[in-house]
């Protein structure tokens, strides 16, 4: 009974060791596939970035969950948190707590939005990328640019959205 007893302990334990031994194989497979990580750079730039009608932003990874965002544009400028919530080499999802500054109308507006950035391939350094989210103005204003006439009420939520282009500046 002893004999039996000490090899089944034997075996449980070569069974224990071969499955961390398989945890740690696939924590290094995923460790590899993460495409967003510390010391990341990916420049966004197109359509309604950075609180402009064309701006970019860039992104600047602290960790391979957080990252820090600035942008500059025509009328506006922008600073963020960004927090990924499932990042691979070939597409980044990621949420985003921004302050938005409108030089035009001297506005500071913070948003929070949903971001996704989608690379062609693995090892693609370009892709497509967008946002939608919502800001609340913490003024009344109103200016006009481009022939637009643009009101900003206080405590009232706006649709914020933007597409453009991202690129990986540093992996």
């Amino acid at each position: 009974i002893v004999c039996v007893f000490i090899l089944t302990a034997q075996e449980e334990i070569e069974y224990e060791n071969e499955i961390l031994l398989e945890d740690e194989i696939q924590m290094i497979v995923n460790e590899n596939d993460i495409g967003f990580r510390r010391g990341s750079m990916i420049l966004s730039t197109g359509f309604l970035y950075a609180s402009s009608h064309i701006g970019c932003e860039l992104e600047m990874g602290l960790n391979k969950f957080v990252g820090l965002g600035l942008g500059f544009g025509y009328i506006g400028a922008n600073c963020s948190a960004n927090f990924h919530v499932y990042s691979k080499k070939y597409v980044d999802l990621f949420i985003s707590i921004t302050a938005d500054y409108l030089h035009e109308i001297e506005i500071v507006v913070p948003e929070i939005s949903f971001n996704f950035r989608g690379f062609f391939s693995e090892k693609a350094r370009i892709g497509g990328c967008g946002r939608v989210g919502i800001a609340i103005g913490t003024k009344d204003r109103v200016f006009k640019k481009f022939g637009n006439t643009i009101h900003v009420k206080k405590a009232r939520p706006m649709l914020t959205y933007s597409i453009g282009i991202p690129i990986k500046l540093k992996l």
